[in-house]
């Protein structure tokens, strides 16, 4: 937001980066909405790598993942088959975007 904007509000707010933990629910919540694989290693290795970011980056990260996973595998959701997301893509999805996102 631009100082012209910030400067129309009289109290600011300092709202902290997510830690381990906060970010490792918020990946957590995200993907079990979502068919995914589940594995442990992988989930620690997207909490590393989230490092920084805030919690709706983290959404927009797994979201972009989910839909990118979808894009390729089209024909298959189209004839009904839904493919789990591997958690791999969600890791990728974090080195890709870490350089749009700031």
């Amino acid at each position: 937001m631009d100082e012209a904007a910030w400067s129309r509000f009289q109290r600011k707010y300092y709202i902290p980066l997510p830690n381990e933990t906060q970010r490792e629910e918020i990946i957590h919540r995200k993907l079990c909405k979502l068919p995914h694989e589940d594995k442990k290693s992988d989930m620690k290795r997207m909490v590393k790598m989230s490092s920084g970011y805030s919690g709706r980056d983290i959404q927009t990260v797994v979201s972009e993942s989910w839909i990118t996973h979808v894009e390729n595998f089209k024909d298959d959701f189209k004839r009904g088959i839904l493919r789990p997301l591997p958690c791999v893509s969600s890791t990728h999805g974090f080195k890709k975007n870490k350089q749009f996102l700031y």
